[in-house]
């Protein structure tokens, strides 16, 4: 939660404060005001993707163990646009999601033995999104909705260990695809005519057989206009 907050407070230091003060500066050399409208544009940038997986459980021997609990991790966007308008742009999305991890207990039981697991899930989306622009001379605060298709893989590893038999190991590996909506706000900062920096928060989420993917990525990136 501290991530969520300290990255929307930037954003709204810079889409909301920073163009407040941009207006006293006409004459700075970091005021070149953008034609947005009518313009292809590309960008690209890392992430922070923090999960919110729909949880899975699973009775061992009376216990319910539950698979939700993933960690946090990296990934890459690549993006192209076009302006529509000052206002509206039409953008195309790629995201790619490096591997969310999962890893249980040991569970021990004197009778049965010991057993322990993990999860990894990558993947992969492409989604087409309408963007809300919110022109404020360089500074552009945007709201981005759009749907897609993702793609997403899961290994299951785990051992089982008991006085009785040889230790055992499993693998198992299952990919799913489905369609997936997201929905976020951002903010473009243009430090020159043709090329920003860009920070967006936005909420993934799968349907259909990957309905389980449902992440946030905290996003930093750049924008170049064509």
């Amino acid at each position: 939660m501290k991530i969520y907050g300290l990255f929307i407070a930037l954003l709204a230091g810079t889409c909301i404060i920073a163009p407040a003060r941009a207006q006293t500066a006409a004459n700075s050399l970091f005021n070149p005001v953008p034609d947005l409208k009518q313009h292809w544009y590309l960008g690209g940038g890392f992430q922070l993707d923090i999960p919110s997986f729909k949880a899975y459980n699973e009775t061992v021997d009376g216990e319910d163990i539950g698979v939700n609990d993933f960690d946090n991790t990296w990934g890459i966007q690549l993006k192209a646009g076009y302006n529509i308008l000052d206002f509206l742009a039409v953008e195309g999305l790629f995201q790619y999601h490096r591997k969310f991890e999962w890893e249980s207990d040991s569970y021990s039981d004197p009778d049965l033995g010991t057993v322990s697991g993990k999860v990894e899930v990558s993947g992969f989306d492409f989604s087409v999104n309408l963007k809300g622009i919110l022109p404020l001379g360089i500074f552009r605060p945007y709201a981005v909705a759009g749907l897609g298709f993702m793609r997403g893989r899961a290994k299951a590893t785990g051992t089982y260990d008991s006085r009785w038999t040889a230790p055992v190991s499993y693998s198992e590996t299952q990919s799913d695809s489905g369609p997936m909506g997201r929905i976020g706000i951002g903010c473009d900062v243009f430090v020159a005519e043709n090329f920003g920096i860009e920070a967006e928060v936005a909420y993934n989420a799968g349907m259909g057989d990957i309905d389980y993917a449902r992440f946030t990525a905290l996003s930093a990136g750049v924008i170049i206009l064509l």
